[in-house]
């Protein structure tokens, strides 16, 4: 039974800064948890402008908030505002959960064991296995660190395609070759698509309100890749669609919101949430969402 929230002096304060943020389900499943579990805790959504990062990181320590999630665009700008950042989470070059301890502000990625968690559900090996993934931003780096780590032979295509090479070549500077990791313009995805076993959407295209959009064209899928798209409204992209329909195992980006908030719940609260009912729950409300926008149509 999910416990009433009843906010006090004693409550608790979590939240998420970043911009967009009304779209967020965080609050929805962070919540939930919180209710569940029945601990005197709540999560808001801040809205943060570019110029006000510093005070907005500030302000954390100065309210007491107690930990907080980080998105679009600041994953990467926000790690010089931190006191200290997890090793992981450094070498990545993206933080996406804070941890306040008495006023000390630690840095943690929890995309990159997300991402890689899931792939592990749909793949028996990474031995030998070939993934592009489109976008060079935070999220973008957290996946890309978390399959060369496990040994992926790793593609980088980017709109700005200097900025995915920049990155591509620090991530082989941190692992010394490793593994294969390199990067393909857009314009050469047609002609090299048909050696990647996994495609990975790592960028906002397709999400709400432009829900028309696609990262690549899906006629160039085969229905051998695993396709995984970290967009989680709508509840089906259209990338994810298209795949669906020509046999593609798919990787929704829900599952990929909820996993990584289940890992920062954790690193906050020393608690394990429960996960399956955050699951649910975000699952629910896009889905009522998506019969909205149909019914509308």
């Amino acid at each position: 039974m999910v416990k009433k929230h009843v906010l006090n002096a004693e409550t608790e304060l979590y939240c998420l800064i970043g911009k967009p943020v009304s779209h967020s389900l965080s609050p929805l499943m962070h919540n939930y948890a919180f209710r569940k579990l029945g601990l005197n805790a709540v999560y808001l959504a801040f809205k943060v402008n570019e110029e006000k990062l510093q005070e907005a990181v500030d302000g954390l320590k100065a309210l007491n908030i107690k930990g907080a999630n980080v998105t679009i665009p600041y994953k990467t700008s926000v790690i010089k505002y931190l006191d200290s950042v997890e090793e992981t989470a450094r070498r990545i070059g993206a933080v996406n959960t804070i941890k306040n301890s008495d006023g000390v502000l630690s840095g943690y990625n929890t995309d990159w064991s997300a991402a890689v968690e899931l792939l592990k559900e749909k793949l028996n090996t990474f031995r030998g296995v070939n993934a592009l993934i489109i976008g060079a931003g935070g999220v973008a780096r957290a996946i890309l660190y978390g399959l060369i780590e496990n040994g992926v032979n790793v593609t980088v295509t980017n709109r700005n395609l200097d900025k995915a090479e920049a990155m591509v070549n620090e991530f082989k500077t941190i692992f010394k070759n490793k593994t294969e990791c390199n990067t393909i313009p857009l314009t050469d995805i047609k002609k090299e698509i048909s050696r990647f076993n996994i495609i990975i959407n790592a960028t906002p295209v397709g999400m709400t309100p432009n829900i028309n959009e696609t990262p690549v064209n899906p006629d160039y899928l085969t229905s051998k890749m695993i396709v995984f798209d970290t967009v989680y409204n709508p509840l089906e992209t259209l990338l994810i669609k298209k795949a669906k329909r020509i046999g593609c195992p798919v990787i929704e980006g829900y599952r990929m919101l909820v996993k990584q908030g289940v890992l920062a719940f954790k690193i906050w609260t020393g608690i394990q949430p429960p996960a399956k009912d955050m699951e649910r729950i975000v699952y629910l409300k896009l889905k009522a969402e998506a019969s909205q926008i149909n019914k509308s149509v």
